[in-house]
């Protein structure tokens, strides 16, 4: 199967209905992974790190389970919210059409070559750009395959988002806070 790659970026809700019934295979794990690989690629060549192979190899694998892990959390979370609010669909399915989500981040390998060794702050509102992109991807193919409207969609994504991201700023917020004590106990111990 041929990957329609400019029909999902600029036309996707047509083109996600379509890719809806069609058998996932390999294609969408590669076109995933591709897309991880691209991220991460065109990050390291927009801060210009110099790193071996060996250093090279380490941050892809470790970066993809990472990644994965977090996408499978938070697609099955997805999936919850979205059966609980009347959406009717298989998380395989889901997961195969949400691969195609991050197809954006494929630019930011060759934006990374062209901008390469130059300001870091070039980098961010290029990240913002392309995950705001993928973020309406993945809202179209949540509508494409539980068949919800748009409000319930964005609840039904915007609520795992919660769920994974305020225990991560509680537990920074916990250790800060311990760091602060710790420093305003010494610095009465010392004085």
């Amino acid at each position: 199967m041929i990957v329609p790659v400019p029909e999902i970026l600029f036309a996707p809700r047509q083109t996600l209905d379509e890719l809806k019934a069609v058998p996932g295979g390999i294609g969408p794990f590669i076109l995933q992974i591709s897309a991880w690989m691209s991220l991460l690629t065109g990050v390291i060549l927009f801060l210009d790190w110099k790193t071996s192979l060996g250093q090279l190899v380490f941050i892809y694998v470790f970066f993809t389970l990472f990644l994965a892990a977090i996408k499978l959390i938070k697609a099955l979370l997805i999936h919850f919210f979205a059966e609980s609010l009347g959406g009717q669909g298989r998380i395989t399915r889901f997961l195969v059409l949400l691969s195609y989500a991050d197809m954006p981040f494929h630019l930011l390998l060759p934006l990374g070559l062209l901008f390469s060794g130059s300001s870091a702050l070039y980098l961010f509102p290029v990240l913002i750009v392309l995950s705001l992109w993928s973020g309406h991807l993945g809202l179209t193919a949540l509508q494409a395959h539980y068949g919800l409207s748009w409000e319930k969609s964005f609840v039904a994504a915007a609520t795992p988002t919660f769920f994974l991201v305020l225990p991560i700023f509680a537990a920074f917020a916990a250790v800060a806070g311990f760091f602060a004590g710790m420093a305003i106990l010494f610095t009465q111990i010392l004085s």
